[in-house]
């Protein structure tokens, strides 16, 4: 009881009850604006490009020339290489993260920089405890195929883990 009669539960000023247990999105945003996380776009093109015979040339990233949201001064004397080098890339805000309709959770992220213990910090922050598998997809589904054997396989040992 305070010293003016008022008991704690009535001030306003004194939390009630656990503290609000963050959302994923708001456990990426705090880790992104605190630096901890960082994306990487291709700079080989520029989004602001108005060189109409690159407009459908596709880049070493594997995306069309026209396709590139880097918007900054293009790395125009790697546009003959052969592979893919982080070089090619520059270090972006992570702005793709969130939670699909399914409760599956996403982010993008730059994987070239030591980001695997911020993942994990957010993910036992999440979850609430630290996860016994961390799934993590490179790419997207558009530059690979899987035969439908190998597509069984991989959901019965996804299952049996």
């Amino acid at each position: 009881m305070s010293s003016n009669g008022e008991n704690s539960e009535s001030h306003p000023l004194v939390p009630r009850g656990p503290p609000k247990k963050m959302t994923w999105k708001e456990l990426v945003k705090e880790q992104a604006d605190n630096d901890n996380l960082k994306g990487a776009t291709c700079a080989v093109y520029s989004k602001n490009m108005n060189d109409p015979n690159h407009q459908e040339t596709q880049c070493v990233c594997g995306r069309l020339a026209s396709q590139h949201s880097f918007i900054g001064q293009p790395k125009t004397k790697f546009r003959n290489a052969q592979r893919w080098i982080p070089q090619l890339a520059i270090e972006v805000d992570v702005t793709h993260y969130g939670q699909l309709e399914n409760g599956a959770r996403f982010i993008r992220c730059d994987t070239e920089n030591d980001t695997f213990k911020t993942l994990v910090e957010i993910i036992v922050k999440d979850v609430s405890t630290e996860p016994k598998l961390l799934v993590s997809c490179y790419g997207g589904a558009g530059y690979f195929t899987m035969t439908d054997d190998l597509e069984r396989e991989f959901m019965s040992g996804i299952g049996q883990v």
